[in-house]
């Protein structure tokens, strides 16, 4: 009960009264079933979360590393919940302004997603994207563009012209030009 409220607040932005349920949950799931079950890895995952949307990077790193590492242990490099991990340090390394290490990270996932799940699968989509808004604050503009374009491309393809995510592709590519 306490790991649904906390993720309730999570749900709705309510940060600073997710933060105390997290930390509890998280204490009493390494007490009992250990630092490596899924469920506790789960809630690593959330801590760091919680941490990263407060604006506290530096104490979200950790967290997400953590998880990452327990993840890799039990269930393998490619799972997409390890994935899901990489994608949390990746973002957490690229709000710290570590785009380097951001970049390579999101590039392991994107080509983990192309390779599991095709191209026009929303969480590869999705990667394209990251790694093509962390080339563009790189000032890699000439490497960013192809990726936009075919997030647009796929984005078109499988949401339609007036979709959000489409939208958002647009502005993107045309931000780049």
């Amino acid at each position: 009960a306490m790991q649904c409220l906390a993720n309730a607040h999570l749900d709705s932005d309510d940060f600073a009264a997710a933060l105390p349920l997290h930390e509890q949950v998280l204490a009493i799931r390494r007490r009992t079933i250990g630092d490596l079950h899924l469920a506790t890895l789960t809630c690593i995952f959330n801590l760091a979360t919680t941490h990263a949307q407060m604006g506290n990077p530096r104490l979200a790193l950790p967290l997400a590393e953590e998880c990452l590492r327990g993840r890799q242990q039990t269930l393998g490099e490619e799972h997409e919940r390890t994935l899901n991990a990489v994608s949390q340090v990746s973002d957490v390394h690229y709000e710290m302004g570590n785009y380097d290490e951001a970049l390579a990270l999101a590039r392991r996932v994107l080509d983990a997603r192309r390779r599991a799940l095709g191209n026009e699968h929303e969480d590869t989509q999705i990667s394209i994207n990251r790694v093509a808004v962390i080339l563009s604050r790189m000032g890699d503009k000439e490497g960013a563009l192809p990726l936009y374009e075919e997030f647009l491309r796929l984005s078109r393809r499988t949401l339609g012209d007036e979709h959000p995510e489409t939208l958002m592709a647009f502005s993107n590519a045309g931000a780049v030009l």
